[in-house]
C-alpha cells in the first residue's frame, strides 16, 4: 500500500482528497495536516510514501513544506498542488488539485517515484 499524506488548509479539500485516496486501489491515507509545520511533524511519525501539498498555505507555504519534507523524510515523494494555476496555463510542475482522482493519484505516484532522465 502506498501511504499518502495530504496537506492543505482547506477542510473541504482534505475531505475530498481523503475520499479519493480511500477509493484508489493500492493507496491508503497516512494522515492529513492543515499546515506545513503540522505536515513535517506528522511525516516524522507516519512516514508517508507520498505527500500531496497545497501550494498556498499561511505560514509555511507548499514549496517550503516540500523542501522540509525532502530534507527530513527523503523517502517521501512530494507533489505540490494548487487550484489557482498561472493564468498563462504554465503550471511549473504544480499539479492542479481540481483534477485529483484515483487515476490521477496513480499517475502522480508514478511520476514522483520515476527519476527525471532529461
Amino acid at each position: 500500500m502506498i501511504r499518502v499524506l495530504v496537506v492543505d488548509d482547506s477542510v473541504a479539500f482534505l475531505a475530498a482528497a481523503t475520499e479519493v485516496i480511500v477509493a484508489a486501489d493500492g493507496f491508503e491515507l497516512a494522515g492529513v495536516a492543515q499546515s506545513g509545520k503540522e505536515a513535517v511533524e506528522l511525516a516524522r511519525v507516519s512516514r508517508p510514501d507520498l505527500a500531496l501539498i497545497d501550494l498556498n498555505m499561511p505560514g509555511m507555504d507548499g514549496e517550503e513544506t516540500a523542501e522540509r519534507l525532502a530534507a527530513e523524510s527523503p523517502e517521501t515523494a512530494t507533489v505540490v498542488m494548487t487550484a489557482t494555476l498561472d493564468p498563462s496555463g504554465r503550471s511549473n510542475g504544480v499539479f492542479d488539485k481540481r483534477r485529483l482522482s484515483p487515476a490521477a493519484l496513480a499517475e502522480l505516484w508514478e511520476r514522483a517515484r520515476t527519476p527525471n532522465t532529461k
